[in-house]
């Protein structure tokens, strides 16, 4: 990374604007957490700013010493915009990245007036258009065609060759399973808030007698609403344990056979751990990540719940444990697309938009 030499300072400075309530969970924050320790690494400093976080990950941040400032008013709104770039003049920031669902291209807009260069998140082109210096779209299914209406000179970064995973993963980038080793663990994780409710389904199937004798992790995220009643409905059960809050979901993992997950960010830090896994539709902006799941040969993606869910769920589940070529291949796949050099190539697209000093 190229310094900035100023009399006040010399990194490049990154301020991260995330809108992370408590319906969406933790997955904004965790991804802008894994770019922002990529950033610190090459030299930059972090800043975070949001109008909406939650203790859990207002911990996140300030456990890395990262300044949080803590903005008002209704996120993603013109005044939010208007606000949040004040901010980064304010903190002499070099460029900005902006993650979550209420921005749209009028917050893109404003910036690009005000003269700022940003990278925005996407995932599902929730926006009309797009003016945004970068555009990282870090699924495996996104596509040069999905972003056809964006200003010419903005830059596409696209598919798992920029994955922004945590150090918790990448310290278990040497991870080998023994693909003969009988199942003995299965990890349920609904991602950080579960606002459909999908944990206590898959807790009705994993209860049925085909799967007595196989420890259950049950990790609960930090924006999950009512952990108490996770925890009546596993009271008393032997095989079940339950997690709230953890910071060591990389390790589950690694210790995991099998996983049955949301199918957000949470499906490509499986495949990274090469963990079998068993994808869930929870919300509607996951139906492209199930299609790819399932094309790619990564996992075993189940969409939307509906009648037939559970049924299925436990014929998919069962078949996995049953197949120990099945599990073998899903875990070798899901490496061979990710090679967890995300961040590195994102540090350096946005150190590429930056004027050189």
């Amino acid at each position: 990374m190229q310094p900035k030499t100023t009399p006040e300072r010399s990194a490049l400075r990154l301020l991260f604007r995330t809108d992370s309530s408590t319906t969406i969970g933790t997955g904004h924050v965790c991804r802008c957490h894994a770019l922002a320790k990529a950033w610190v690494s090459h030299g930059g400093e972090a800043l975070f700013a949001s109008a909406q976080i939650t203790a859990f990950q207002r911990e996140m941040i300030l456990n890395e010493n990262w300044k949080l400032i803590e903005l008002n008013g209704k996120p993603g709104s013109a005044h939010d915009a208007h606000v949040t770039s004040a901010c980064a003049f304010e903190h002499e920031c070099d460029c900005l990245v902006v993650d979550g669902y209420r921005f749209d291209h009028d917050f893109q807009k404003i910036l690009r007036a005000d003269g700022h260069k940003f990278l925005f998140f996407d995932d599902y082109v929730h926006c009309d258009c797009y003016c945004a210096d970068i555009i990282l779209n870090q699924n495996a299914y996104a596509s040069k065609e999905m972003y056809a209406l964006r200003a010419p000179e903005t830059k596409l970064l696209l598919g798992l060759d920029y994955l922004l995973l945590r150090n918790e993963f990448l310290a278990s980038k040497k991870i080998t399973r023994d693909p003969l080793k009988p199942v003995s663990s299965i990890l349920i994780s609904m991602g950080g808030a579960d606002p459909a409710g999908i944990t206590s389904r898959v807790l009705t199937v994993l209860k049925n007698k085909t799967f007595y004798g196989i420890n259950k992790t049950v990790i609960l995220g930090g924006s999950f609403s009512h952990p108490g009643r996770i925890r009546d409905e596993i009271s008393g059960l032997k095989d079940f344990e339950l997690l709230v809050n953890t910071n060591c979901i990389s390790g589950i993992m690694a210790r995991s056979d099998i996983a049955v997950i949301a199918g957000g960010t949470t499906v490509w830090e499986a495949a990274f751990m090469q963990l079998p896994f068993i994808a869930l539709q929870s919300a509607d902006n996951q139906a492209l990540n199930i299609s790819a799941i399932n094309s790619n040969g990564m996992g075993i993606g189940i969409g939307p719940w509906n009648e037939n869910t559970a049924e299925q769920l436990e014929k998919s589940l069962s078949g996995l444990i049953a197949n120990s070529a099945m599990r073998s291949s899903l875990g070798r796949c899901g490496r061979l697309h990710i090679d967890g050099n995300g961040a590195d190539r994102v540090v350096k697209a946005v150190v590429s938009i930056l004027p050189v000093s």
